[in-house]
Order: C-alpha cells, then sequence, then structure tokens
C-alpha cells in the first residue's frame, strides 16, 4: 500500500473514534495540476496512483464524503470541471470505484469551476450526481447564498433541469450520512 493509503487510513480511523466525518479531496486528484484551481482553469492526468486512496477508502467503508475538485481531467472530460461532469462524478465515482456516500462541490464561487451562470453550475453538480453544494459567501449580491440556490434548485426542478428522483437519492443520502452522527 501506498504512503498516502497508510496516512490516510490512520487519519480518519483517528477521527472516527472521536466521532468525527472526514471528507477526502479533491477527487479525482490534484497531484498532477500545475494551476490553482481557487484562480484559474486546472488540468490533470487521471493516474491509477491518484485514485489508490480514494478506491482504498472506499472499499474499505471509510469514505462517507468525498470533495469533487475544479480539475478538467484530460482524457475523461475536457469540457467541464470534475464538479460538473457525471463522467467524473457518476460514471467513475459512483459506477466504477461504486461510492455511494455524500458527494460534495468544492467552492462554487471560485474561477476554476468556470464561466457559466451560478444557475447553470448548481443544475450540472447536482445533475452530475453531487449532493451537498458549498459557497464561501453568506451573501451574493445582497441576497443569502442558502436563499439563492435553494431556489435555483426549486426553479431547476418545475423547469424539468433536475429530477425530482435525483434531488430524492442527494436526500437520501444525506440522511444517512447524518443517521451516522
Amino acid at each position: 500500500a501506498s504512503k498516502v493509503v497508510i496516512y490516510a487510513d490512520a487519519f480518519m480511523d483517528a477521527f472516527k473514534e472521536q466521532g468525527i466525518l472526514t471528507t477526502l479531496k479533491h477527487f479525482p486528484g490534484h497531484g498532477s495540476s500545475k494551476e490553482d484551481s481557487h484562480k484559474n482553469k486546472s488540468e490533470v492526468t487521471l493516474s491509477k496512483d491518484a485514485l489508490l486512496p480514494y478506491k482504498d477508502a472506499i472499499s474499505t467503508g471509510r469514505a462517507q464524503i468525498i470533495m469533487v475538485g475544479h480539475l478538467f481531467v484530460k482524457g475523461i472530460d475536457e469540457d467541464n470541471p470534475a464538479t460538473l461532469s457525471k463522467k467524473i462524478i457518476t460514471d467513475l465515482l459512483r459506477n466504477e470505484l461504486k461510492f455511494n456516500g455524500v458527494v460534495i462541490s468544492d467552492d462554487m464561487l471560485m474561477k476554476g469551476v468556470g464561466d457559466e451562470t451560478l444557475a447553470q453550475k448548481v443544475v450540472k453538480f447536482i445533475n452530475a450526481g453531487g449532493d451537498i453544494l458549498l459557497f464561501s459567501e453568506f451573501k451574493i449580491n445582497n441576497q443569502r447564498t442558502a436563499d439563492l440556490v435553494t431556489q435555483i434548485i426549486i426553479d431547476a426542478v418545475n423547469e424539468k433541469k433536475i429530477s425530482k428522483e435525483r434531488i430524492d437519492a442527494s436526500y437520501k443520502r444525506i440522511m444517512a450520512l447524518k443517521a451516522k452522527i
């Protein structure tokens, strides 16, 4: 096993002993990026080594929450960062790696998530298979961020841009996680 896997397992186990949930980040791995996704588009080349800590944590039941990075993955989805990519969240993380826990975004206000509107980003993240949206600001344009994003989601469901089933799947994963606390 790699050093990263050994250290990550020890870290997660120590927190679990204290009743603290851990989040693995930034899926699928920031290692090969040359840019800071807080400020710029960040590209990575996916390697088997980068996935090892995630595979181990998922297969051993340690992974409960995984944060997806604003990373454009060469050869998989070069049009969307992992945060907005169904190929990364649903196909790779959920289907191939068999992760059925909670997927959280990185800060949705970072530059690395792209230039689309906030509504487009929210819809894409949820439809890609994400569960919890993270925002660094309490207010956006003088409106509470939680209220603004909630309305975006309600409108998207009413406009059939997000299915009720998709929302229900996230709700069930989040409630299952809360039951562990």
